[in-house]
């Protein structure tokens, strides 16, 4: 509802009142954070005897920094879309009217994408399934270029991506639980979320300067396009299991003679 709400306000009363309205909406919702306070749960005692070696290793894993990369590739997807797609919707000639549903389509469908995609790594490969949504943009993304660019067309695409927006999340945090453990894993997904929103930047950034330079997004698109193949071939690569641990060698000692 957010998003068509956003438009009205803009609609009625300008772009600077809409974000002074979203602005006000975000200190409204700080009171309600104190609601999930809770203490922090205890740290496993093997874990906290050797953090720094534990969190050394997962950060020298390539596999960590592969899961890393396809959660960069989301960021720049799902940035680009939230803030070109109005653009988008503009230059198709559609009425300003319907970025705010295709907007609201996308945040609701992205529930349903995320929740599901928690109920399919229960009984599927998590790497499996993170390459399929990647592959499900793709295919997407390809379709809404070849497609006529209508309405129908324009919030049918929407849904499609909604499905596949955050839907990415349960799987890679997923494969880093598998892969490093539990116990480092906030930290680790901390880290995962910068890599994404290094991806959120350079989504929302270069789609403004593709379209500077050549007055469309087919250039965004190609590259939306080719980084989520390269995802979707990258996510098979990524091992779930986690390294086997190491043995100590033990040289046998020589018997002293008497």
């Amino acid at each position: 509802m957010l998003a068509p709400t956003t438009q009205a306000v803009i609609s009625l009363a300008g772009w600077m009142s809409a974000a002074f309205t979203l602005a006000a909406l975000s200190l409204a919702a700080l009171p309600l954070a104190l609601a999930f306070r809770r203490p922090a749960a205890p740290v496993a005692r093997q874990a906290a005897a050797r953090p720094d070696a534990t969190l050394r290793e997962a950060l020298a894993n390539p596999h960590y920094w592969l899961i890393n990369g396809t959660f960069f590739v989301c960021g720049l997807h799902v940035f680009f879309l939230v803030t070109h797609l109005p653009g988008v919707i503009e230059l198709c000639g559609l009425p300003s009217s319907v970025s705010g549903a295709a907007l609201a389509l996308l945040g609701l469908f992205n529930i349903a994408g995320s929740i599901g995609s928690g109920f399919v790594i229960q009984r599927y490969s998590m790497k499996r399934t993170l390459s399929a949504l990647f592959a499900a943009r793709g295919i997407g993304i390809a379709l809404f270029l070849a497609a006529p660019k209508t309405e129908l067309t324009v919030l049918a695409f929407s849904i499609w991506m909604g499905l596949t927006y955050m839907a990415v999340l349960p799987p890679v945090t997923g494969l880093i639980g598998k892969l490093c453990g539990a116990a480092r894993l906030p930290t680790l997904l901390g880290i995962t979320f910068v890599v994404h929103q290094v991806g959120a930047f350079l989504g929302s950034w270069l789609g403004g300067v593709v379209l500077e330079a050549t007055g469309s997004y087919d250039g965004m698109w190609m590259i939306d396009l080719t980084l989520a193949a390269l995802a979707t071939g990258v996510s098979l690569t990524i091992r779930e299991r986690p390294a086997p641990a190491r043995r100590a060698a033990v040289r046998p000692r020589l018997a002293v003679q008497p």
